[in-house]
């Protein structure tokens, strides 16, 4: 390898957390000791349905005008009416009038909300145990509500509601779970400390209810956002979502208005169906009462997203939990195992040119190498055993690197399967680095490349990845340590489920590929939404559950925990106000795994396309763009990929299918399209372009298509001035993101900014003018630099939602950075530089997604891809100089969207700071207070600015002082020299 080409930087590596309790941690129980179970209903769920669906006003405050609603029992319609504001008979009496004569001549009720939620709600959903229904739930639960909070204690993260004043009804909790889904139950907090016992035998937890979002279901069966009219038309139901002006929601309350809301509430309910009929397809389907199910039975209100569906189905077969297993496994190999986890293989070899180039992706990737690696008894086996497999995963790379044809024999792929240390010394290796930080030093902002690696220290990989090295190389590298889990006893109640026409048995180790084969049947047959929902039981129960972490928070800092966090063989503390915990199913000596043999399989398709001759412009995770080969050439790599099919022929003709032909076109990693000989655009990726809202009607598949046209005619255009008449035409078109209050901290942010009290004790009309938590914002930002920089000190605008942009722009937007109101317009120049109001628009947008760079790549000529770089560019090769401790990808608390919006750059939330570089070795906690217990606990306490008392508690171990303490004592530590009189060494040995 050239040094001096060498980016020298500190890589980021996964850890695998094992929480440690300490001081103030009490068991989840009431005082006394007695744990109590939530109560459930007798009623079957869905025995009894009420459907209910807000509208609101369309300010930012969206407040309550008026609702519709049905109620079922055991299917025959007991009653259907409309509910209105308490107060809309004095703020729009004309509108309360119009309600009233519209129930009266469609024979409907006409309630106020006061008395729906009395009547209607608390006695069908919490005394009987109705299962409430809706799209978008949490909104109109928010649209019933009265008043507003934040939970306290371990529910802190959740929205508190208040829906009535009367003492015996509880209250309701929302706590977010992903962008798509949120836990909905009724809520009463456990006294704290109850005087007697009396009282303690008083209390006793609510019924949770049953709550079902629509949005959240559709999503969970389908792996997209949806509306209720898109869903409609995807599921066929019976009766759809119309449309209305926007203007409307403004209007007047007429019969149009209230005939479209009852028409929404009747479509919501045609919704349910056509869903509860493929719900009842899958073998966990139940309805029977809470009291009465099977542990491995899943309800229809428990499905929060497909990772939902794939527990479920595991759990249906008898598997619990992973965790179990992993009790006698020593966690340091866990940490082995995370530390080699990265994702797929997102590489661009030709930059912002075009290129004639065929499209080739294989079929269900994840669910195809977790079958090739035989992983299913490991999912299986109730107890693993680490076995050393140094020599074999040597000999075995060795033969490998001699003839890669050996990786086309199924014995060969299985042994595989194992983890590996090696001191990478130039081999191609991905790696995970803060390729961007440049002189910021950001380490959140990572990466990850498929580059030659440089390394003083032992890593830890997936043999997978070693192999792939020693096919591009042609060397092996070198292992100093290996070892294999093996499963050693099986679960013995396991049992076979049916899904359609497959009956599959949990001895079938090819579990997930029937899946697969049984979504082409379903394809087949016409059942495209069932098939769906199949296809996402096999991708997230192969992978996505395997690598499953849920960011946790501390309590308060009386009951504080820390975390140990194990990676390449050390252990770390954290201490970090929070650590993230694994998922029920999460096994990184499987998720490892499986995105270690993809990268395998797209390194042997590189392998196969340069040995014809042929090269390659862009891979994505399971796809590569390859050009320069004839027909044959294409035909003869696919036969070659059928080897390794783990499917029936006859339902998955190709393993390696051509997915387009034409000319690709790519900037950086995930920013790609593909136009076919007709001039169509048939690939378009959305990638940064997540949650804008078009400025004309149309979908945001179509806009991005249209964006991305307007770009290839940027790089077509062979002058300046047809460059500037293609960006006019997006020159006065803001661009503005939609934005979801879905988050406790960012709603706190705008009722501090707007100065508003919220909670129960707060006066009612201050609910009136707060902006709601589960409502919508649209956002928009001042144009960034050329190079792509948004500094931190540039506003950021907020106003009501609004589908039109010259509705939006005539609002008043809040500054959330300088506080105040401002009227936005669009930026007068391309030149990024703000002016008063001036927003970004899709001119400069065009010219910052042209510009992105692509930092793990260097040009033709060595040096690092700039944002004008054009052609050929090769992996940056890397020299690791220390590394640091990540998390998963965290998002940003202002950009979150109902379309999750991406970039190009992970952002990662730090778990462990400390970096070890060779030539400067950190100083861990232990080594400080070792050196500090010789000098005088006076002197000390009073250089730390801290009671003696404290620092006595410290050195005693009794005490873990807080992370800028912990960096304080060791900083003073490093600062005083060794005292003459101590013979006892100093240990530099930090944590890495």
């Amino acid at each position: 390898m050239n040094e001096r080409l060498c980016f020298e930087t500190p890589i980021a590596l996964r850890a695998w957390p094992v929480l440690v309790e300490t001081q103030g941690q009490k068991d989840k129980t009431l005082a006394g000791g007695h744990q109590y179970e939530k109560p459930g209903r007798g009623t079957w769920i869905g025995e009894r349905l009420l459907i209910i669906d807000t509208e609101t006003t369309a300010d930012e405050y969206q407040n309550l005008r008026f609702g519709s609603f049905l109620l079922f029992a055991e299917g025959e319609l007991l009653a259907d009416g409309l509910f209105t504001a308490d107060d809309l008979d004095v703020t729009d009496p004309e509108g309360f009038a119009a309600v009233h004569q519209y129930a009266k001549a469609n024979d409907l009720f006409a309630l106020t909300r006061s008395e729906f939620i009395n009547r209607i709600f608390y006695a069908e959903a919490y005394r009987l145990g109705a299962l409430v229904i809706g799209f978008n739930l949490p909104f109109d639960l928010m649209g019933l509500a009265i008043g507003a909070a934040v939970s306290e204690g371990e529910n802190r993260n959740s929205f508190r509601l208040y829906l009535s004043k009367r003492p015996g009804d509880p209250d309701l909790r929302l706590c977010p779970l992903t962008p798509h889904a949120t836990l909905i139950e009724f809520y009463r907090p456990a006294p704290k400390k109850p005087a007697s016992k009396t009282m303690r035998r008083k209390w006793r937890p609510v019924f949770p209810g049953r709550f079902l979002d629509l949005h959240t279901l559709s999503y969970a069966l389908t792996g997209e956002s949806h509306n209720l009219l898109s869903a409609g038309l995807l599921f066929k139901a019976r009766k759809v979502k119309n449309e209305l002006a926007e203007e409307a929601f403004n209007g007047p309350i007429n019969d149009q208005f209230l005939g479209y809301a009852m028409n929404d509430v009747w479509a919501t309910f045609s919704l349910y169906l056509q869903l509860r009929d493929i719900y009842k397809q899958f073998p966990f389907a139940t309805a029977v009462p809470e009291m009465m199910q099977d542990a491995r039975d899943t309800p229809i209100h428990k499905l929060y997203s497909p990772a939902s569906i794939a527990k479920a189905f595991l759990r249906k077969m008898g598997i619990p939990d992973l965790r179990n297993m992993q009790r006698d496994i020593n966690p340091e190999y866990l940490g082995y195992a995370m530390a080699a986890f990265y994702g797929g293989r997102i590489e661009v070899r030709l930059r912002r040119a075009q290129a004639k180039a065929v499209l080739l992706d294989f079929s269900s990737q994840y669910p195809s190498v977790f079958t090739l690696l035989n992983l299913w008894p490991i999912i299986a086996a109730e107890h693993i055993e680490i076995h050393d497999a140094t020599r074999e995963a040597q000999n075995l790379l060795d033969r490998i690197a001699a003839d890669p044809e050996l990786l086309y024999d199924t014995t060969i792929r299985q042994n595989l399967a194992c983890f590996a240390q090696i001191t990478p010394q130039g081999d191609r290796l991905p790696v995970r680095a803060p390729f961007g930080a440049g002189d910021s030093n950001d380490l959140t902002a990572v990466n990850t490349s498929l580059t030659e690696l440089q390394s003083n220290e032992p890593m830890w990989y997936g043999l997978p990845d070693l192999a792939a090295s020693a096919i591009l190389t042609g060397r092996a590298p070198r292992i100093s340590r290996a070892f294999r889990s093996i499963p050693v006893e099986r679960y013995d109640n396991l049992q076979s489920v049916k899904l359609g026409e497959t009956t599959l048995s949990p001895s079938d180790p090819a579990i997930f590929t029937r899946l697969v084969e049984e979504r082409k049947r379903l394809q087949q047959s016409g059942q495209e939404s069932l098939a769906q929902g199949v296809k996402l039981i096999a991708n997230t129960g192969c992978y996505g559950i395997t690598v499953e972490f849920d960011r946790k928070r501390f309590q308060t800092m009386k009951t504080r925990k820390w975390a140990n966090l194990y990676s390449e063989g050390c252990i770390h503390k954290s201490f970090e106000g929070g650590w993230e915990a694994p998922g029920s199913f999460c096994n990184p000596l499987i998720g490892s795994l499986v995105t270690s043999a993809g990268r395998l399989l797209i390194a042997l398709l590189q392998h196969e396309v340069e040995k014809r001759g042929g090269s390659w412009l862009w891979t994505a995770t399971d796809a590569m763009a390859v050009c320069d080969l004839t027909e044959p050439d294409i035909a003869e790599i696919q036969d070659r990929f059928q080897s390794l099919s783990p499917y029936n022929p006859e339902l998955v003709l190709h393993f390696l299918k051509v997915e387009a032909k034409g000319d690709s076109y790519a900037i950086a990693g995930n920013r790609w399209c593909v136009v076919d000989e007709r001039g169509e655009m048939v690939k378009a990726s959305v990638h940064g372009l997540g949650g804008i809202i078009p400025p004309t009607p149309e979908s945001p598949t179509e806009f991005a298509r249209r964006l991305w046209q307007a770009i290839l005619d940027y790089e077509a255009a062979q002058d300046e001035e047809s460059r500037e008449r293609i960006l006019e035409r997006f020159s006065r078109c803001i661009v503005r993101r939609k934005v979801p209050i879905r988050n406790v901290t960012f709603w706190r942010q705008v009722c501090r900014m707007q100065r508003i009290k919220v909670g129960r004790t707060a006066d009612p009309a201050d609910w009136k003018r707060t902006v709601k938590p589960f409502g919508f914002l649209q956002q928009a930002s001042p144009p960034v630099g050329l190079l792509g920089v948004r500094f931190k000190d540039h506003p950021v605008f907020y106003a009501p939602y609004r589908k039109g942009e010259k509705e939006s722009l005539k609002l008043s937007w809040w500054d959330f950075k300088r506080g105040g109101r401002v009227h936005i317009r669009p930026n007068p120049v391309n030149d990024g530089v703000s002016s008063g109001g001036a927003v970004e628009t899709f001119a400069d947008l065009i010219e910052r997604f042209l510009l992105h760079p692509e930092r793990k790549m260097s040009d033709v000529k060595g040096e690092e891809c700039l944002p004008y770089t054009k052609g050929q560019l090769s992996p940056r090769p890397v020299a690791r100089r220390g590394s640091y401790l990540i998390g998963k990808e965290s998002d940003p608390l202002s950009v979150e969207s109902e379309e999750e919006v991406s970039t190009d750059d992970d952002r990662v939330r730090i778990l462990h700071r400390s970096i070890i570089h060779k030539r400067q070795p950190s100083f861990s906690l232990e080594a400080a207070l070792r050196k500090l217990e010789d000098y005088p606990r006076r002197d000390v306490a009073t250089e730390l600015s801290i009671s003696e008392r404290q620092w006595r508690k410290i050195r005693a171990g009794s005490h873990t002082p807080r992370p800028q303490l912990q960096e304080r004592i060791i900083r003073l530590a490093k600062s005083k020299p060794a005292p003459p009189h101590t013979e006892k060494p100093v240990s530099e040995k930090g944590d890495s």
